[in-house]
């Protein structure tokens, strides 16, 4: 499928919104503190920030995310950072090459699927939780 994926470079498709940074991953987890617990005593990650019962532990200029959610011990979603990000344009641009976008209603984040069903996430390049 890669061949199926990739942009010609004189297509323009991607090229200025193209994702410049591995922003995060976010882990379902039965107990978002026992996991930073774990991950602090085996990784020294301080706490980058929090996002109601979730926790964002710093890792480098990207961080983990750890949340309870249904079905805890997997990948809930990856996100790229986007420079010049724009929400809408995003979105829209996803739409035109046939990928469902949802824009999350209370932040400016855009949310879709790959192929195999794997949950991707796209926000500002400096986007810390």
């Amino acid at each position: 499928r890669p061949e199926e994926n990739q942009v010609s470079k004189t297509s323009g498709s991607w090229l200025t919104t193209a994702p410049s940074i591995w922003r995060m991953v976010s882990l379902a987890v039965a107990d978002p503190e026992a996991s930073k617990q774990f991950f602090q005593k085996t990784f020294g990650m301080p706490v980058a920030s929090t996002q109601g019962t979730g926790i964002n532990l710093a890792l480098g200029t990207s961080f983990l995310g750890l949340y309870k959610m249904p079905n805890p011990g997997r990948v809930d979603h990856v996100c790229f950072g986007v420079n010049n990000y724009d929400v809408n344009a995003m979105a829209a641009k996803l739409e035109a090459q046939g990928i469902k976008a949802t824009i999350r209603k209370d932040k400016p984040e855009v949310y879709f699927n790959d192929p195999d069903g794997i949950r991707f996430q796209l926000e500002n390049k400096d986007y810390r939780g």
